[in-house]
């Protein structure tokens, strides 16, 4: 097939308007077979949806995530644990988890830096997470983050499960 003569699909009313975007997408989605670009997600992303900081850092993933190819998934969602058996409600809390489609699992900075990896605008940067050392300033880092997370919610309320945790253990 001859990708440069090719016209996109008719559309009623002339090109649609973001013509471009549609095209590329059409064609990709003829190439991969799919009838959508993401027939199934590269990684399953579990979060605490309960955490102001959190749900920000995820709705700008998504933002980042072009292609859908990322599932986003809140720890406290029905069904998810008995889905992903090798996971546990303590587990999920405390850090963001990255699932690969063969059940590997990738938590805290490690699951920072596989989501990274496989986004259009951070691949690129999170290479260099993949450098030696890197990980012995980013695991400490993440966990300082994860457990001050509440600091940064930026909703003044103490909805996230962190923070209640502490709480509810003194």
């Amino acid at each position: 097939m001859n990708l440069s003569t090719r016209k996109p699909e008719a559309v009623q009313g002339g090109t649609p308007p973001d013509f471009p975007f549609t095209y590329r997408r059409q064609m990709l989605q003829e190439m991969s077979g799919c009838p959508q670009l993401s027939c199934e997600p590269l990684r399953t992303v579990i979060f605490d949806g309960e955490c102001g900081f959190c749900l920000r850092a995820i709705q700008l993933g998504k933002r980042l995530d072009w292609g859908h190819r990322m599932e986003w998934r809140a720890r406290l969602e029905p069904g998810l644990l008995e889905q992903f058996p090798q996971l546990s409600h303590e587990g999920t809390q405390r850090r963001i988890v990255s699932i690969r489609p063969d059940g590997t699992t990738y938590g805290g900075f490690f699951a920072v830096r596989d989501i990274m990896r496989h986004l259009p605008l951070t691949a690129l940067p999170a290479l260099l997470l993949f450098l030696p050392g890197v990980s012995w300033v980013g695991v400490p880092l993440y966990q300082w983050v994860a457990s001050h997370r509440y600091r940064f919610s930026g909703t003044g309320d103490d909805h996230c499960s962190v923070r209640q945790g502490e709480h509810e253990g003194g």
